[in-house]
């Protein structure tokens, strides 16, 4: 079975971004919409669809998949993933489906292959704020600040190939004017702008499953520019010019200020190397994931 928009009576948006941007923030502001309904984020497109990986009696007891709350009677297994988010997507009574998964970032040319007709958002952020919110969030906090500039410069070469397929926000934008930010979407949906978006009368917890709550808490309060800048206080000024200088194209490319850092000529010296094995091996691993998908 091959999933089109013809094939059902749902339009499928995607937004991706490197984690910790503000896709959260993102679903919460688009689900309001009455044209636009949304689940908890189950990653079923990149772990099952994209893997091309057909849905057992046993994948239920996925905790991510229970999120979906399809009933197994309706099933019959095994069944086809595209099928089973064909079923889900149908249940759902929005015109519109939006589906919010960050690492998708890495797979957009797939979602536009096996979705043609779906529209996928991609927002940024300051890589400096990226960071800083990654290694304070219960699921990332493990990863040294290495591993956090890697995966950042990982997806940010992922996504230059594949940029012409979506529309592109910056999270500070979304933040400091979100209403413009907003129109820009709706218009790119094509669908009519609607102010309760922005000013909500009541906060949709269903998007935010318990076991998440702990980082995506505040993607349920008032927008707030608070969160931006927070990198450049907490980071020294050897791990600011790090950051900088191994993602150096976002900042460039998104216009974000160089940070303004003292390092002694040794630590320069030492920046350099270390920006240059991250972004040689971001470049081995992206060679690596087209050759596989």
């Amino acid at each position: 079975m091959t999933y089109t928009a013809q094939q059902s009576n749902k339009n499928i948006i995607f937004i991706v971004g490197i984690g910790r941007s503000g896709t959260s923030l993102l679903q919460t502001i688009l689900n309001r919409h009455s044209q636009i309904g949304s689940s908890q984020e189950t990653a079923f497109v990149r772990d099952f669809i994209i893997k091309n990986r057909k849905i057992h009696e046993k994948d239920l007891i996925n905790s991510k998949l229970k999120r979906l709350n399809i009933c197994k009677k309706n099933l019959v297994m095994p069944i086809s993933s595209i099928e089973f988010y064909d079923k889900y997507v149908n249940s759902t009574n929005a015109l519109f489906f939006l589906d919010k998964d960050p690492r998708l970032i890495e797979s957009i040319k797939s979602l536009k292959k096996i979705f043609p007709n779906s529209k996928v958002i991609c927002i940024y952020r300051n890589p400096l704020d990226v960071i800083h919110s990654k290694i304070n969030a219960e699921w990332s906090k493990k990863n040294s600040i290495y591993k956090n500039i890697l995966i950042s410069a990982i997806q940010h070469k992922l996504f230059k190939k594949s940029s012409a397929f979506c529309l592109t926000l910056k999270y500070e934008d979304l933040v400091i004017n979100p209403k413009a930010e907003v129109r820009k979407i709706i218009d790119y949906l094509k669908i009519n702008f609607e102010e309760n978006i922005l000013t909500p009368k009541y906060i949709d917890e269903r998007l935010v499953a318990n076991e998440e709550m702990q980082w995506k808490a505040n993607t349920l309060k008032p927008i707030d520019s608070a969160y931006i800048g927070k990198g450049g206080i907490a980071f020294s000024d050897f791990q600011q010019s790090l950051i900088y200088e191994a993602n150096k194209d976002i900042f460039n490319r998104f216009n974000y200020s160089k940070p303004s850092t003292r390092l002694r000529l040794l630590n320069i010296f030492l920046i350099k190397i270390i920006s240059y094995v991250v972004n040689f091996l971001a470049s081995a691993y992206v060679k690596v994931f087209y050759k596989k998908f």
